[in-house]
C-alpha cells in the first residue's frame, strides 16, 4: 500500500560560496561555503552569511 498525504511540501536550500583572493599574489587565500534551509528572507540570510564569513576571517587572522 502506498501512502499519499495529498499535499506537497517544498524546501528551499540556498548555498553561497565566498572566496577571498590576494590581488598582489593573484591567488586564492580563503574559501568557505554557507548553506541554509528555507531562509526567512534574502536580506537576513545575506547578513548572517556576512557575519559568519567575517568571524571566520578574524579567527584565521586574515582580517583584524
Amino acid at each position: 500500500m502506498v501512502y499519499d498525504p495529498e499535499y506537497l511540501q517544498t524546501d528551499t536550500i540556498v548555498r553561497v560560496i565566498s572566496k577571498l583572493y590576494s590581488l598582489r599574489d593573484q591567488k586564492l587565500i580563503w574559501s568557505g561555503m554557507s548553506r541554509t534551509f528555507d531562509p526567512a528572507s534574502a536580506q537576513s540570510f545575506t547578513n548572517d552569511v556576512s557575519k559568519a564569513v567575517a568571524k571566520s576571517l578574524e579567527k584565521e587572522r586574515l582580517i583584524l
